[in-house]
């Protein structure tokens, strides 16, 4: 999420780039750091996390790159744009939950069809054949300082 962050604001130079972490401490590091137009901490639960986005995304979210899944990618699904595109790399919601747990449903499947929405995984190993330049280009991005590695 910290690299997708900084590619979107310092190298495809995104409109407004928001990002989404947990606790005040991660927020400040998205913003201050990584260059985040804003961060929203996913901490704050169900109503409070929605209300947080609306005010946040006001024009609705247009492209989202999920990692977390559960919870925050159903709130996120509410504040879609027309046409939005939703990146699904991971669902660290659930990865540590034992086997009588089941995962978190995705529960607002509608709005990506009442927005015309996309959801597309993406697994990065299906690029392998692209790794030699895709770390070209990130190694210049980061001896550029548009992209800062996370230390």
């Amino acid at each position: 999420g910290s690299v997708v962050v900084q590619i979107a604001k310092h190298v495809l130079r995104c409109r407004r780039v928001i990002g989404i972490a947990g606790g005040e401490e991660k927020c400040s590091f998205v913003r201050n750091t990584l260059g985040a137009d804003d961060c929203i901490d996913y901490k704050l639960g169900g109503r409070h996390l929605l209300s947080k986005l609306r005010d946040t995304c006001k024009g609705g979210v247009n492209v989202y790159f999920d990692n977390v899944g559960g919870n925050v990618l159903t709130q996120v699904s509410r504040v879609l744009a027309v046409g939005a595109r939703i990146v699904l790399c991971g669902a660290i919601s659930s990865y540590n939950l034992d086997n009588s747990a089941s995962s978190p449903a995705f529960e607002n499947y509608l709005s990506l069809l009442v927005n015309r929405a996309t959801m597309r995984g993406f697994i990065v190993f299906d690029f392998r054949s692209q790794f030699p330049e895709a770390l070209r280009e990130l190694s210049t991005w980061v001896q550029q300082g548009r992209v800062k590695p996370e230390e």
